[in-house]
C-alpha cells in the first residue's frame, strides 16, 4: 500500500514509463508527468488509489472478526494475535 496519494503516482509514473532509465529517476519528469495529468487521470489514478487503500482496511476488519470465532482460551492468543495484524494492515493504510 501506498502512504500518499503523491507516493502512488510517482510508481505509476515508473510502471508507465518507456525511456532512459537515468532520466526516469530525475525528479523534474516525474514532476512534469504529473503537471501534465488532466482531470480524468486524476480521476482514474484517484480511484485506483482508494481501491489499493481500501484493500488494506478490509484485511484489517478480517482479521478483527476472524479474532471473534474463536471461544475459550483460544479467544484471547487468537484476538490478540488479530489484533496485531489488523493495527499492521491499518498502519499501511495510513
Amino acid at each position: 500500500m501506498k502512504k500518499t496519494f503523491e507516493d502512488f503516482l510517482m510508481e505509476k509514473h515508473a510502471e508507465d514509463y518507456v525511456g532512459i532509465k537515468g532520466t526516469m529517476v530525475d525528479v523534474g519528469y516525474c514532476a512534469d508527468w504529473m503537471e501534465d495529468l488532466d482531470l480524468d487521470d486524476f480521476l482514474k489514478y484517484g480511484d485506483l488509489f482508494a481501491k489499493e487503500q481500501s484493500k488494506g482496511l478490509l484485511e484489517a476488519l478480517k482479521n478483527l472478526i476472524n479474532a471473534y470465532k474463536y471461544k475459550d482460551d483460544e479467544y484471547e492468543n487468537n484476538r490478540f494475535d488479530a489484533t496485531i495484524k489488523a493495527e499492521q494492515a491499518i498502519a499501511k493504510a495510513e
